[in-house]
């Protein structure tokens, strides 16, 4: 069995499922969880943050924010947080899509004006968006196959 799965199409407005992974909270309080979203001009799909009580879902794209209205949710079986300093992406990083050109993108967490928010993490950034722009900071944590779970992947 996986240490996770991505859950089943959803759109906006519906309840995640119960094994959801959620981030954290938004600066009013919200549940923020971690979705997939597929974006149309690129064949692979990518990381979003998806806040069911503002019925909000965006993901950071070409500098900018991109709302949705169907996902995956990410649910979880053996998942833990990890701090990033050095812009190395842990063992047991958990896969959440590809960049435009090819490359691996990771789940990543800021802590940005009293909130967690979900972002892509990309050749040493985690993106999130923020004010409808995209922005990359260098301090993030990763989303990991806890330690009992990390042989899946060696």
């Amino acid at each position: 069995m996986e240490p996770f799965y991505w859950g089943r199409v959803l759109t906006v407005g519906k309840d995640v499922p119960s094994a959801s992974v959620q981030v954290g909270m938004d600066v009013r309080g919200d549940p923020v969880y971690v979705a997939q979203v597929q974006e149309h001009q690129f064949s692979s799909p990518t990381i979003a943050k998806y806040i069911p009580a503002r019925r909000y879902l965006a993901s950071p794209s070409n500098g900018e924010e991109k709302t949705h209205i169907g996902f995956q949710a990410l649910c979880e079986r053996e998942l833990d947080w990890v701090l990033v300093t050095d812009g190395q992406v842990p063992k047991g990083a958990v896969y959440g899509g590809n960049a435009p050109g090819g490359d691996t993108l990771h789940i990543g967490r800021v802590r940005f004006e009293n909130s967690l928010i979900v972002g892509k993490v990309h050749r040493g950034l985690c993106y999130i968006v923020n004010n409808g722009k995209e922005e990359g900071h260098n301090e993030y944590e990763v989303l990991v196959l806890e330690e009992t779970s990390y042989n899946y992947y060696e």
